[in-house]
């Protein structure tokens, strides 16, 4: 009981108005912090690759695991997940990057 009379305070009151600016500064600063977390996207060493759009980058990471995988992957198992272009598109890019 004795708690909740020490966090009352007059809606008046100099320590009300600062809990209260603290407060909305607090959640303004936490709301953009979530939303800037929320808009953040992970880029993946597959979004440049040409011809591979989400569905393919999905199938690829489904199929191989990660992107290790798929670099480690051979033509073949390349060309049976998205098609011989496309799998010659892929191991191009890979062996253009360390």
């Amino acid at each position: 009981m004795l708690k909740r009379e020490m966090l009352k305070s007059r809606k008046d009151s100099k320590s009300h108005f600062r809990f209260q600016s603290a407060s909305i500064v607090f959640h303004s600063t936490g709301l953009n912090l979530t939303a800037a977390a929320a808009t953040f996207s992970s880029r993946c060493a597959t979004d440049d690759v040409p011809g591979i759009g989400p569905r393919r980058r999905r199938a690829l990471l489904t199929r191989f695991g990660s992107v290790a995988g798929i670099r480690r992957a051979t033509r073949e198992e390349l060309a049976a997940a998205v098609g011989a272009k496309l799998a010659d598109a892929v191991l191009a890019f890979f062996a253009t990057r360390p």
